[in-house]
């Protein structure tokens, strides 16, 4: 079985994917975490305290922001050459059963399913990875529901995960999994 669709890419996709993936990566303890470090350091330094320890606490807040903000400009920066590079941001996939291709101007990728680790869910569109950190995306708003739910099929037979990381999948996540809410 075949199925076609034409993607449409954009500046606004790109930078909600490479949101998407500092966020999902970093989660929100790293929020938690980084809140807690600058209260921290806030009442240390209300205090009068400018020992050693504030200055720590101070270098761990600005490394692990830093850190946070490196991810997002790696992957939105790389992604952009890529959108820039397409020329007209348009590209042709064709899902078939034992394999996917993407076309653009520049060229065509034929990959098996199985080259697919993890797919992301998100509303609007999906990041399928390679591995931990490099992924393309799928906006969604020209792939059919049927085409979707053959690619998830595809992509779990090949020994891939779906997760679904939109806020409807997150709050049927929490109800199965603590029903008393």
């Amino acid at each position: 079985m075949m199925h076609q669709a034409t993607l449409a890419y954009n500046e606004a996709l790109v930078r909600r994917a490479a949101l998407a993936f500092v966020w999902h990566t970093c989660g929100p303890l790293f929020v938690i975490g980084v809140a807690f470090i600058a209260v921290s350091l806030g009442w240390l330094l209300a205090a009068g305290d400018y020992s050693w320890h504030t200055g720590s606490l101070a270098t761990c807040l600005l490394f692990v922001v830093a850190m946070a903000a490196s991810l997002y400009v790696t992957h939105y920066r790389s992604a952009m050459v890529k959108l820039r590079n397409m020329g007209t941001p348009l590209a042709g996939l064709v899902a078939e059963d034992s394999n996917f291709s993407m076309t653009t101007a520049i060229g065509r990728n034929t990959l098996r399913w199985a080259s697919i680790t993890t797919v992301w869910c998100l509303p609007g569109f999906w990041m399928c990875f390679f591995s931990k950190a490099q992924f393309f995306i799928i906006p969604l708003a020209s792939v059919s529901p049927e085409m979707q739910a053959f690619m998830r099929v595809r992509v779990q037979a090949a020994g891939g995960k779906v997760i679904d990381k939109s806020e409807a999948g997150m709050r049927v996540k929490r109800a199965v999994t603590n029903p008393t809410n």
